[in-house]
């Protein structure tokens, strides 16, 4: 096992969002975040499937937006191929 997590700071922009009810808008500034050390989840998923600390089922089960994890996945080779094979390495 091992953790998956998302990270949030409130920001101005966070706070303005929870204030004017646009909750569902938040992920976009955690996406966007990364230099105010915002993670989401989807992100670090693909960080531990990319490390090998996770096989890509895994990941895909526990990710917030199926096809937009799909597509950075396959974009960065880590979606695996109909044969079961990531890059150069069987799964």
């Amino acid at each position: 096992r091992i953790a998956a997590f998302e990270i949030m700071r409130v920001t101005p922009a966070i706070r303005a969002l929870i204030r004017e009810a646009k909750t569902e808008q938040m992920y976009t500034i955690i996406e966007s975040g990364g230099d105010l050390g915002m993670v989401s989840l989807d992100a670090y998923l693909l960080r531990l499937l990319a490390e090998d600390k996770v096989e890509y089922e895994e990941a895909l089960a526990k990710t917030s937006n199926l096809v937009d994890f799909e597509q950075r996945a396959a974009r960065d080779g880590l979606k695996p191929s109909a044969a079961g094979v990531i890059g150069d390495a069987k799964v």
